[in-house]
């Protein structure tokens, strides 16, 4: 159906997922956005590979708003800090960009004060940081079910 309409898909789910297969990129349990963008290969190396892309990118996620999808607060971080233009296509349908994404983030994690007390770029990061932690994926812990005993 995409290609029918002119677009081509390129699956790069594993490069820009928000789910780490392995421990590292994992803090209290919790995937650090912050870690794995550092870290990562495939973080780092996502604003080459979308931005190597011919025509315009678009990366597709099931969240409604940005606040609360990985690819905004990962990789729309990453490219953004690449100099790429970066929007994001709210549930209206109404386009936002990346910097008044940034804004309502700044603002939603109650950053905004700080931002005329300290750097944007430090408060920026806390907010990042305050928001991954509240909606990036978390191992789960193993449930025992009750009035069964560990074997």
């Amino acid at each position: 159906m995409l290609r029918c309409a002119g677009i081509e898909y390129c699956f790069l789910g594993t490069e820009l997922g928000g789910q780490p297969s392995r421990p590292e990129p994992f803090s209290d349990g919790i995937a650090d956005y912050e870690r794995m963008a550092a870290n990562r290969d495939s973080a780092r190396g996502s604003s080459v590979s979308v931005g190597s892309l011919p025509g315009r990118s678009a990366l597709l996620c099931a969240e409604q708003d940005p606040l609360d999808c990985h690819r905004s607060l990962l990789v729309g971080r990453c490219l953004a800090e690449a100099d790429a233009t970066v929007a994001h296509i709210l549930a209206d349908g109404t386009i936002e960009s990346h910097t008044a994404m940034e804004a309502r983030l700044l603002e939603a994690t109650g950053q905004l004060g700080f931002s005329l007390l300290c750097p944007s770029a430090e408060a920026l990061a806390v907010a990042y940081r305050f928001r991954a932690r509240r909606v990036a994926f978390r191992l789960q812990a193993m449930c025992v079910p009750s009035g069964r005993a560990r074997g």
